[in-house]
């Protein structure tokens, strides 16, 4: 089995602020720097930490020779990685002493990737592998329809939201991620549980888990629903706790975990993220969230 991932990547510009800003509000910045990201190659990273064998499909500008590099000395196969004409996608995010986030996000050369890259890349993929999207590149639903129509099992986090995720067919998808903010963009104003009935009644195939930050995480499909609380952690930066989570309960569960498990994982390699400051450069090794899987069972 391969792993595809077809997505974002972008230079994230991080901000240490006292607290995020307010409309017409100017505030001072403690510290900041500037490290590779973006969700596509955030999830990349993670799925190869957490030890599936990774592509990364997408498009950076000629400014991202640190994206590029970053992808490489994770151990990800950058063999579909393009170079668009414009400059890369840009994150400009702030993050408060106590790990809260707000991102802005520029797309850059992520809305540069076309049906035919997207063709000529799934060529080279077949049935049963992973295809892995997000919101943040142009020709997503054109990326689920063609992954699905080739037997790939489809993973996505509709993330940012936007009504266009409400259109997507779901039943060509495998697996979904939502945090509670992407919850609430899909509920539409629908009670949490109410939700859940209307997903597993319209997309029985299709699998979902919610991330909910300390409050733990929850899975659910057609005839099955599990609960996993929060691993504990002094949290600094939530940035890439969710594209972390992915990474591991997605290989975790393609290695055969069974799903409560596979949450397990998902927590436990999150609790390492947050303890540190950044996005790409933090996700722990796959050793590294065995070490706190270890230490929860002593």
């Amino acid at each position: 089995m391969k792993t595809l991932v077809f997505g974002s990547c972008n230079l994230d510009y991080i901000y240490r602020v006292p607290h995020i800003v307010s409309p017409g509000e100017t505030v001072g910045v403690d510290a900041v720097r500037v490290s590779p990201g973006g969700k596509g190659l955030n999830q990349a990273i993670a799925l190869k930490k957490a030890g599936l064998d990774v592509y990364f499909a997408g498009k950076c500008g000629a400014d991202g020779a640190l994206l590029r590099s970053t992808a490489e000395q994770n151990g990800v196969d950058i063999t579909f990685f393009g170079t668009a004409d414009g400059p890369s996608g840009q994150a400009h995010i702030q993050v408060t002493r106590t790990g809260e986030n707000a991102i802005l996000l520029y797309r850059g050369a992520n809305y540069e990737i076309t049906r035919d890259m997207i063709d000529d890349t799934l060529s080279q993929f077949g049935a049963g592998d992973l295809l892995v999207l997000q919101n943040e590149v142009s020709e997503l639903d054109y990326m689920i329809r063609a992954g699905y129509r080739r037997g790939m099992r489809v993973v996505l986090n509709p993330s940012p939201i936007d009504e266009k995720m409400r259109d997507i067919d779901y039943s060509r998808v495998w697996l979904v991620f939502i945090n509670e903010v992407e919850l609430a963009g899909l509920a539409a104003g629908r009670a949490t549980d109410a939700f859940i009935a209307d997903m597993r009644r319209l997309y029985p195939a299709c699998r979902w888990v919610i991330t909910l930050g300390e409050k733990g995480s929850l899975y659910f499909d057609r005839d099955s629903f599990f609960r996993q609380e929060a691993v504990p952690a002094n949290a600094v930066d939530t940035t890439c706790a969710g594209d972390t989570f992915t990474g591991f309960f997605t290989a975790a569960l393609c290695g055969g975990a069974d799903i409560p498990t596979a949450l397990l994982h998902g927590a436990a390699a999150a609790s390492v993220t947050v303890s540190r400051v950044g996005a790409a450069g933090v996700i722990p090794t796959k050793a590294e969230a065995e070490a706190v899987l270890r230490k929860l069972t002593e």
